[in-house]
């Protein structure tokens, strides 16, 4: 049974440019058999 992982992009100060780093770790987990959401604050 594959854990679920929640990940959140909190807001930042700089809304013009976008945050890469957590669709690289949801790709990631996900290729290591983990159900992976992503959720924007």
């Amino acid at each position: 049974m594959p854990k679920n992982i929640l990940l959140i992009t909190p807001p930042f100060s700089q809304l013009n440019t976008t945050y890469p780093a957590t669709p690289y770790l949801k790709g990631f987990l996900k290729l290591h058999g983990y159900r992976v959401f992503q959720a924007d604050l």
